[in-house]
């Protein structure tokens, strides 16, 4: 199965972009929170928060653009998180 950017219809790479960015963000959030927070419990809370939250958006985001382009659900990438 070959995979072409061309076949994702526009209205799933908007959606599927906007979760992916949002997902890099948080995780970014929480990189800097790692570095910039002072004390230890602080530290280990920014960075947990944000690898979850931002780990789950990106993949939210690549489950819908493989869904609008298979047309059927892809549900297999939530293992990716697991």
């Amino acid at each position: 199965m070959t995979f072409d950017l061309a076949d994702v219809p526009l209205w799933a790479a908007i959606l599927g972009s906007i979760f992916m960015v949002i997902g890099a963000l948080l995780t970014l959030v929480g990189a800097i929170g790692l570095v910039r927070l002072p004390t230890f419990y602080e530290r280990i809370h920014a960075p947990t928060l944000g690898t979850s939250w931002g780990t789950g958006g990106m993949i939210l985001g690549s489950m819908i653009i493989f869904t609008a382009t298979t047309a059927r659900p892809v549900l297999h990438e939530i293992l990716i998180a697991i």
